[in-house]
């Protein structure tokens, strides 16, 4: 199962990815410890060779999200259904952001993990330290039709700021200096 701690990779199995975007539409509005908790409740030993896709499809997923206490299950149940039609290896923004309840932020952190797109995720540490550096910048994830200008804007920073360092790379190295400056907390 997914372990907040540990990063995703794109050489990761199939079968890993399917467990990730599952993982972020749980995580939606949630912190990374109880999606993981919610994940390992609807996942957990219940799928031996095949994929959680697989397992999903055979299951009654409406039925499976209120066992697993996930909360919002209309919509958790909704983005999983949706969620099993992609090819997590080939997945696109835009096939993800179809998802129902997958905005721009959750489909960028999906796609720089599990793919290792060159994206940003413009989460509160991210945004904190582009304020920092450009005062205008929003306190909160813009809308999605302002993402893109932002997005723009933070990899641009992340160059100047981080030669040489790949999107992700930089991002974990903005993520940890925000942390510590707010006494740790993620």
């Amino acid at each position: 199962m997914i372990n907040p701690t540990e990063l995703i990779q794109p050489t990761d199995s199939i079968s890993r990815k399917q467990e990730f975007l599952l993982f972020c539409i749980l995580a939606v509005g949630k912190n990374s410890d109880t999606a993981s908790a919610k994940l390992d409740a609807l996942l957990a030993g219940k799928y031996e060779n095949t994929t959680p896709f697989d397992y999903l499809l055979s299951q009654n997923v409406e039925e499976l999200v209120h066992e697993a206490k996930t909360g919002q299950y209309k919509r958790v149940a909704a983005a999983i259904l949706q969620a099993l039609d992609v090819d997590v290896e080939t997945v696109t923004l835009e096939q993800l952001q179809a998802i129902h309840g997958i905005g721009p932020k959750t489909a960028r952190f999906f796609l720089v993990h599990a793919q290792g797109k060159k994206h940003a995720i413009l989460d509160t540490h991210i945004l904190r330290w582009m304020r920092s550096l450009f005062p205008d910048v929003p306190k909160v994830t813009p809308p999605a039709k302002h993402y893109g200008k932002w997005e723009e804007l933070c990899l641009m920073f992340m160059q100047v700021k981080f030669p040489g360092y790949t999107p992700l790379v930089a991002d974990l190295e903005i993520w940890k200096s925000q942390s510590n400056r707010v006494g740790g907390a993620a």
